[in-house]
């Protein structure tokens, strides 16, 4: 009988583990629908309306600005950037500014996908943020999307922070030419202009700057305070290099964190203080939630 019982228990777990595979492999939108925490809902539906492609939602828009990244693509044009944090140190220390020239064609590499564009589009659209503050402008593609939702909505501002001006330059004129308002930019080191940034309530953060783990998580706690109850935190580039995975690691266990979100390329972290549910880890790609 005992025999008997240890092979049940046995093929029970067995029987477990493979339905949490299974449910890893599953719909991520519908996981995360189901996961009963703040903002799933609207994130969920975020998710779908990515993955469903640039023929819904606001197409015109996105034209617009894939036709922007187009046009920088093809363009021998360089600028000046600085950069304070996506170089070789990973243990908090100062690094020295970088200034470097790079080419237009070069730099829009670095710009978010169309699918991740239209997923920032889609969280901006479902949660309808009052504010959204942007780590890191670059040609302003990401802000364009974020702004083009703002726009849909009727209501939102958009705070930016870049380090060179003349990047932020070229962020202007990309929303300028697709017919949207200019952002805030706020021009500096992150480290020093992040207080001016968050003077105000956030209801939304995007970190696509400093690509440290010290630094991403020391500005993670300084905007918890400003941010929305519930608030959401995206973070870009969380499997770039092993300080940036270390970096989502520790985002995960913050204190305030409801739901996490792994998109391989991208973190959702949502943090809300009063959350006193079951802390949901979630993890799957865009592709999962194609209707």
């Amino acid at each position: 009988m005992r025999q008997r019982v240890r092979e049940l228990a046995d093929k029970a777990t067995k029987v477990g583990v493979r339905a949490r595979a299974m449910a890893q492999r599953g719909k991520l939108s519908e996981r995360v629908r189901s996961s009963g925490g703040p903002l799933a809902t609207e994130i969920a539906d975020a998710l779908e309306f990515a993955a469903a492609g640039s023929r819904v939602g606001d197409p015109e828009s996105f034209a617009l600005i894939e036709g922007m990244r187009a046009e920088y693509a093809a363009s021998n044009d360089s600028l000046e950037q600085v950069d304070y944090g996506a170089g070789e140190g990973t243990r908090g220390e100062i690094l020295e500014p970088t200034v470097r020239t790079r080419r237009l064609d070069e730099f829009v590499k670095v710009s978010k996908s169309p699918e991740l564009g239209r997923l920032l589009y889609g969280l901006v659209a479902e949660l309808k943020p009052g504010r959204v503050l942007e780590f890191g402008t670059a040609l302003g593609i990401s802000g364009a999307y974020i702004q083009s939702a703002m726009v849909a909505n009727g209501e939102g501002t958009l705070t930016t922070m870049e380090g060179a001006p003349g990047v932020a330059e070229v962020a202007r004129e990309t929303w300028n030419r697709c017919g949207l308002p200019a952002a805030e930019i706020i021009i500096g080191n992150f480290d020093e202009t992040l207080v001016k940034a968050i003077d105000a309530r956030v209801d939304l953060a995007f970190i696509d700057g400093n690509h440290r783990a010290i630094p991403t998580i020391s500005y993670l706690h300084q905007i918890a305070p400003a941010l929305g109850k519930p608030g959401l935190v995206v973070f870009d580039d969380i499997t770039w290099t092993a300080d940036m995975r270390s970096a989502w690691r520790m985002a995960q266990r913050h204190p305030d964190a409801a739901l996490s979100i792994d998109l391989e390329s991208m973190g959702l972290l949502v943090l809300d203080p009063h959350f006193d549910g079951e802390v949901r880890r979630l993890q799957g790609t865009l592709g999962s939630c194609a209707p």
